[in-house]
């Protein structure tokens, strides 16, 4: 795989790693390379919008199966000054944010498509996210998650009570329980 002017060679040579890392001196990819790319990635001016979603998806992965690494303070702050993330705009448009920028984490699959057009949203699908929750951690972006700037009521007009279904529903009040226990 290609990352930038670099390439991961360990699938395609997966039994030879020793030999790379320790005789050759080659480096493993890991997150803090791959935040140095997203960083070098976010500041050119005409970006590649799929191998940014791509590097941050390995961010994710590589955050979600190994835990977080020491070492990344230092790549994290350079990115946190960076357009990198990609949004999409009100218009349809798509832009990119720095991490403070203003958009929303659609973390709900039904506030995203309510306020698809509305809003500035992450440019990544629902089940990507469940891989990038740690990331985004590191970025502080748990105050732009749209289900926490969302508020739901019910309203309802000309409400009348209805004893049968209001009876119906006390003979199966006791079942109900159980399921909330």
């Amino acid at each position: 795989m290609r990352l930038g002017e670099r390439y991961g060679i360990a699938s395609v040579y997966p039994d030879s790693q020793d030999i790379f890392q320790s005789v050759l001196g080659v480096e493993s990819v890991n997150c803090k390379v791959l935040l140095e790319q997203l960083v070098r990635l976010g500041e050119q001016s005409s970006k590649d919008r799929d191998e940014i979603k791509a590097i941050i998806r390995m961010i994710g992965q590589n955050l979600t199966s190994k835990g977080p690494e020491d070492n990344l303070q230092e790549a994290i702050a350079e990115l946190r000054a960076v357009r990198f993330l990609p949004v999409i705009g009100v218009d349809a448009s798509p832009t990119y944010e720095t991490p403070k920028g203003s958009f929303y984490v659609a973390d709900n699959e039904r506030y995203a498509a309510a306020f698809e057009g509305k809003v500035k949203i992450l440019d990544f699908t629902y089940e990507e996210l469940n891989s990038l929750y740690r990331f985004f951690d590191l970025l502080s972006l748990q105050g732009q998650y749209l289900s926490q700037h969302v508020e739901t009521s019910t309203e309802a007009e000309n409400l009348t009570r209805s004893e049968s279904l209001t009876n119906h529903l006390r003979q199966r009040s006791h079942a109900l329980s159980w399921y909330v226990w």
